[in-house]
């Protein structure tokens, strides 16, 4: 693409469309009204959507760029910015969750970031200059552009693990990072769909619930989009007791930062936390084996506790829904030896066993539907009803 810099220079850019965007653009259009809201500029932002909505018929122009938001920092972004009186109603589709800070974090669905411009990929020579120029985008997750990984670890076979079908966290294949087995691979849009539809039934069936409720009933509550993902996640992981480890060799502040995101994330997704292994403990959550906690739970435990990858959160993250275990075991049994059975039978564990976790910082069926949003972000609110 071309954009024209605020200094009237123009700079010629790649992109990569992720796989079934436009099977995605084509089913939200039925359902939700789409908006844009990127920390790029009007202009890169208008120049993408060109190429990605070249007749309008599905963004429409809805866009909010930095610059336009004149009361958040560079990297944060709000809901009211689109939705002056009610956000109530509106979805966020993001990789990145550090810049939907309040309230409105409750309406974010966060995604796997797609990474395609890695250097060799696809022999491109625009793919190879665009390493040497670095991202226009900030990396997925931080503040700050990151360089491409190099050659040496692209190389390297990596899983291709799935979000959607033939069920979330299975291992497809092995493939490198740069080959189309992999890049072309990603179905976190597909995920999303399937989301993002069973959000709409649900939130309208409440609303047809309110419709047939005596009018003096209080009992149905119109409903909002923060309460019903709030909900969703909290069954992801109900039953699972969860013990969280850090990386022994990361610094101390860094492991603090760890622990109290990786437990918020565990509870906010339904499963209850312990500070150890306890006896009622279904999962140990770590970056190595080489832990103490690890350590227990292969000595100890390891018929009936699930020892894994940290990565096993997020992929329960990013597809809601609760990912299969074997793929991210930190030890793999042996050849023909069960994987392990936890009871999740148990009574819940008491509050007292338990750390706190602290606070962290359309069209329609002829009626309006709830938004959605990606970071880039892609926002929806919905439409009037037809006169």
């Amino acid at each position: 693409i071309e954009e024209v810099g605020v200094d009237g220079a123009r700079r010629h850019l790649v992109i990569k469309k992720r796989p079934h965007l436009d099977h995605f653009l084509v089913e939200m259009q039925k359902s939700y009204q789409m908006t844009i809201y990127t920390a790029g500029t009007k202009r890169y932002a208008e120049a993408v959507t060109r190429v990605i909505d070249p007749t309008g018929e599905f963004i429409g122009g809805r866009i909010v760029a930095r610059g336009e938001d004149g009361v958040s920092g560079a990297f944060d972004k709000s809901l009211q910015k689109i939705f002056l009186n009610d956000s109530s109603m509106a979805v966020i589709l993001d990789d990145r969750e550090d810049v939907w800070r309040g309230p409105q974090s409750e309406q974010l669905l966060v995604v796997r970031p797609y990474e395609f411009f890695y250097p060799g990929n696809a022999g491109s020579v625009a793919v190879r200059a665009c390493s040497e120029m670095g991202y226009v985008n900030n990396a997925p997750g931080t503040a700050t552009a990151q360089a491409p990984p190099p050659d040496a670890h692209n190389a390297q076979l990596v899983p291709v693990i799935a979000l959607h079908q033939p069920k979330p966290g299975v291992t497809l294949r092995m493939a490198t990072r740069t080959s189309p087995q992999y890049t072309e691979a990603d179905d976190q849009l597909l995920r999303c769909l399937d989301l993002l539809n069973g959000l709409h039934r649900t939130y309208y069936d409440r609303i047809d619930s309110m419709a047939r409720a005596p009018s003096s009933s209080a009992a149905v509550q119109k409903p909002t989009v923060a309460e019903l993902l709030r909900h969703h996640r909290s069954l992801v992981l109900r039953g699972c007791v969860v013990a969280i480890a850090a990386d022994p060799w990361a610094p101390h502040e860094a492991r603090q930062i760890f622990m109290q995101r990786m437990r918020s994330l565990a509870r906010a997704l339904g499963a209850s936390v312990v500070f150890d292994l306890h006896p009622k403990t279904t999962h140990v959550i770590a970056v190595t084996e080489d832990c103490p906690l690890a350590r227990e739970a292969l000595a100890n435990r390891s018929g009936d506790v699930w020892l894994l990858h940290v990565d096993w959160l997020h992929h329960c993250r990013w597809a809601l829904a609760k990912a299969e275990e074997s793929t991210f075991m930190l030890r793999p049994p042996p050849p023909g030896a069960p994987f392990p059975r936890p009871n999740y039978s148990s009574p819940p564990l008491s509050a007292g066993l338990m750390p706190a976790v602290p606070a962290v910082a359309t069209k329609k069926r002829g009626r309006s539907s709830p938004d959605s949003t990606t970071s880039d972000s892609l926002s929806t609110q919905g439409a009037p009803p037809p006169s």
